[in-house]
């Protein structure tokens, strides 16, 4: 019998290497248009951060790296946007850091649906998902014989609902991302502050419906 992974997010998201977030135009876009990140110099984004993400896991001895996907979620730039300015160089850098034995956990944070085909190049085992606003059937079905995907219990949930209905939420999400395993329930986001029950009842959930 299997029994599922149960993560609560509290101020952060769990970090078992070293943390950065991507520089350079699959990153954060700050301050500045398309036009302007595509005449930046080819690579000098993705190989910064793999000189620094590398760098950090050598210092620490870490075995990952978690990478906050800022401004690559659905509606902030087109399809084509993406293909374009976003992810080659993010596939550079989870690719380089594959290769050094580093494996890339990814905070899909916002909607991901329209970029989860994407997320199929990967090989089986480089890199780990956590979800946030995304449809989890849509990522099981896609990404669950490649990933490990995790999420996506809503911060407003945790913070503004009852234990009710986190628990009825846990349990279908469960239902839906479990069966096969390589799925961690977890929080959608990180939460600051709330209810301490809701947590509990999170756990609970992961413990009552967790084992198949």
């Amino acid at each position: 019998m299997c029994k599922l992974a149960c993560v609560v997010i509290v101020h952060a998201f769990p970090v078992s290497g070293c943390r950065y977030w991507q520089q350079g135009i699959n990153g954060q876009l700050k301050g500045g248009s398309l036009l302007k990140h595509s005449r930046a110099p080819s690579g000098v984004g993705p190989d910064l951060t793999i000189r620094q993400t590398i760098a950090a896991a050598n210092a620490t001895r870490a075995h990952s790296a978690s990478f906050p996907l800022h401004r690559g979620a659905d509606g902030f730039m087109s399809p084509r946007q993406f293909a374009k300015f976003y992810w080659p160089s993010l596939n550079k850098v989870v690719d380089a850091l594959d290769k050094e034995g580093i494996r890339s956990e990814l905070f899909a944070e916002g909607t991901y649906d329209s970029r989860l085909e994407s997320g199929d190049e990967f090989p089986k085992g480089v890199v780990g998902w956590l979800f946030d606003k995304t449809d989890m059937a849509k990522a099981k079905k896609i990404l669950g014989k490649t990933c490990c995907i995790s999420g996506n219990v809503p911060s407003s949930l945790m913070v503004t609902g009852g234990p009710r209905e986190v628990k009825e939420y846990c349990r279908r999400v469960i239902e839906v991302c479990a069966p096969g395993g390589g799925f961690i329930l977890a929080g959608g986001a990180w939460v600051s502050q709330g209810n301490p029950k809701n947590l509990h009842a999170m756990m609970e959930a992961a413990k009552e419906f967790g084992n198949y």
